[in-house]
């Protein structure tokens, strides 16, 4: 029981240090850098006995100064993180010439300013337990393809229906993966009356 009491508190402790730690850190950015230093730079122009244009002018050039670096630096952050900036682009239909074999893959796009290294967890089932790496460039495409199915006679015209789910793990380039992104996509592929594929369609799966 007292167990139990002492990690609730710790629990406690733990959420209100790092409450006032982000506070502490928001008031800070927000307020004591873009007012504190075109005050102190005022101050220290009046010291030296200039006249309050001259001191005026300085804050204000000083207040410029901080927020356009502030902004440059929230973009430059922004740019430089990996978490939630790599999408899903589109389904990859392929077929093996002559034959009624026929594969699913996924096309995934980056928005992040840094290559991304993608860890193949799941596909449909876990693929025993093989880890398959993707690499995906600054602003570039990744993609996986599963293995060739055959699906027998397909319709003529008509159109068979498929499932595509995947999960896998990414994060900056030759450091640990730690973000998670997972797919469910019913997929359907259409067919004309010489059995050619269409371009594929999909939606999301329950």
């Amino acid at each position: 029981m007292a167990s139990d009491k002492n990690d609730h508190n710790w629990l406690i402790r733990s959420f209100v240090s790092g409450a006032v730690k982000a506070a502490t850190f928001h008031i800070f950015v927000t307020y004591v850098i873009p007012f504190g230093l075109p005050l102190l730079a005022g101050y220290l122009l009046r010291v030296q006995g200039l006249a309050w244009g001259y001191v005026v002018t300085g804050a204000a050039l000083t207040f410029g100064g901080v927020a356009t670096g502030l902004v440059n630096l929230d973009e430059w952050i922004d740019r430089r993180r990996i978490d939630g900036k790599l999408d899903f682009s589109c389904i990859r239909v392929g077929v093996k010439s002559g034959t009624n074999e026929f594969r699913l893959g996924v096309l995934l796009h980056s928005r992040a300013a840094r290559q991304i290294d993608c860890e193949i967890l799941e596909w449909h089932t876990r693929l025993s337990n093989r880890v398959t790496r993707i690499s995906i460039p600054p602003g570039g495409d990744g993609w996986f393809d599963d293995n060739f199915i055959d699906v027998g006679a397909v319709p003529r015209p008509g159109a068979i229906d498929g499932l595509l789910e995947f999960k896998l793990r990414y994060g900056p380039a030759h450091a640990p993966t730690k973000y998670d992104l997972r797919l469910k996509k019913q997929v359907n592929l259409a067919f004309d009356t010489n059995g050619t594929p269409l371009p594929g369609t999909w939606h999301d799966a329950a």
